[in-house]
């Protein structure tokens, strides 16, 4: 692939802890590639960029000499840099990042995984996919269904990531949103526009609907 398209392609950005995990979309291999340095400082809690990318570099060095071989690392990728200007930096496609947070030095890594796993299934479409199966289910057995409009993006997502161990918060929201209007078309519509809504990966004024 030519650098003129890999650098043509859709940018997103995504928060863990209010950290950017900047991503660049390969649109030739269908997958999303991850800024390592952005994915050390969001681990780390780091506030510093260069330090994240030292980190990044002695991190990888560490993995190399212990037999862990990031293959799909990759230099072709330019990120918008604090100061504005775009450069080249390391990135990692989801394979990877799940390496680097398993074998990240004193397990810190955990919960990053646990919502990384979330984030890049809910980007690449199964959240929609499992809130669609929720409506059905609820339907077919409460006759109810989930007024999608009435629970806040910021609440539903962190649910969401805390669900891997503790459903409780999940289960809250969405019971205080189920309405039994299943044959509504504007509770349909909204449902659509507001499942695309929290897999937007930067906060819109507005929703309409």
């Amino acid at each position: 692939m030519s650098k003129e398209k890999l650098h043509n392609i859709k940018k997103s950005i995504r928060f863990y802890n209010d950290h950017e995990v900047r991503a660049v979309w390969d649109e030739e291999n269908s997958k999303w590639w991850f800024s390592a340095t952005d994915i050390v400082g969001a681990i780390n809690n780091e506030e510093d960029y260069v330090k994240a990318g030292n980190y990044w570099r002695w991190l990888k060095k560490k993995l190399t000499t212990d037999g862990i071989q990031l293959v799909s690392v990759t230099h072709d990728f330019k990120f918008q840099a604090p100061d504005g200007k775009q450069r080249a930096a390391d990135a990692l496609d989801a394979e990877c990042v799940q390496i680097v947070a398993k074998n990240y030095p004193n397990n810190r890594a955990g919960s990053f995984l646990d919502w990384f796993v979330y984030s890049d299934n809910s980007i690449g479409g199964n959240g929609r996919s499992t809130r669609i199966w929720l409506d059905l289910i609820f339907k077919k057995q409460l006759k109810m269904c989930v007024d999608w409009s009435k629970i806040d993006k910021k609440k539903y997502l962190n649910a969401m990531r805390r669900s891997v161990t503790d459903t409780l918060r999940i289960k809250s929201l969405l019971k205080s949103a189920l309405t039994d209007r299943i044959n509504d078309r504007e509770i349909f519509m909204k449902g659509i526009d507001y499942s695309y809504y929290y897999e937007q990966l930067t906060l819109p004024a507005t929703v309409n609907g």
